[in-house]
């Protein structure tokens, strides 16, 4: 059985044991990858945004922390349209992390964001923010310059254009400083989820040859064998190390 991180404690205010269901071993081994671009593809019901915003959670745990105990991450979440963000990937988020878990901000058609401190099985504290934003009719400059976080989720890539993959990439790692954390951040990329590409597109030439630091997983299309739309697996994420 799965325990969502609302079903704790004080009404749900403090996060308790997340203990994830991982739709299948693909989406399993996503979110074990150590890799700068991690990106996963699966047909829609795959369980792939899910594992997507999930893996901030895990990346988080794994960063260095600092003389105090306190490890940092900051997660930015990116969307084509507002719509999307907050009819598909919010809720998706939700189902994980209630609202009266930690502090939420944002109102709907808007940026959002949900600032949640997780304890560590080894005794030390994650202070995790995630910030859910869309493009829009904007330039990726225009609406992603004012994030500098330790990761970026694209949801959807295949809806997004090539200029918010190249943004994201030269964003990545600005949060923890080395002021706040020795060395910076200790792990530092851009997490990414997509549906199938249309040919010859950016998205499409990119995972038929994957440059350095790309690692992509492919779950089983809906009616495959295999299909992870309809397995159900046991993670607790807190083992992932």
């Amino acid at each position: 059985m799965s325990t969502n991180i609302s079903d704790n404690v004080d009404g749900g205010r403090k996060p308790g044991p997340l203990v994830w269901n991982p739709p299948g071993p693909v989406a399993a081994r996503f979110m074990q990858s150590k890799a700068k671009v991690p990106l996963i593809n699966g047909p829609i019901g795959s369980g792939k945004t899910g594992a997507a915003l999930v893996k901030g959670v895990v990346l988080g745990g794994l960063q260095r922390p600092d003389t105090g105990g306190i490890r940092k991450f900051k997660y930015c979440v990116i969307r084509d349209t507002y719509r999307q963000l907050w009819k598909a990937t919010i809720p998706s988020w939700h189902t994980w992390v209630g609202k009266k878990v930690g502090h939420w901000a944002g109102g709907k058609d808007g940026p959002a964001r949900h600032e949640i401190v997780f304890p560590q099985p080894d005794g030390t504290f994650l202070e995790y923010s995630v910030d859910f934003v869309a493009i829009g009719e904007n330039s990726a400059e225009s609406v992603m310059r004012g994030y500098e976080p330790t990761a970026f989720l694209l949801e959807e890539m295949d809806l997004l254009a090539e200029e918010v993959y190249t943004f994201a990439v030269g964003r990545t790692g600005r949060f923890p400083s080395k002021a706040m954390v020795e060395g910076g951040a200790s792990w530092h990329g851009v997490v990414g989820t997509y549906n199938a590409p249309e040919l010859d597109t950016w998205l499409h030439e990119m995972v038929l040859d994957p440059p350095e630091g790309v690692e992509i997983f492919r779950q089983p299309g809906a009616r495959e064998p295999g299909a992870e739309n309809v397995i159900i697996w046991l993670m607790d994420i807190t083992k992932i190390r």
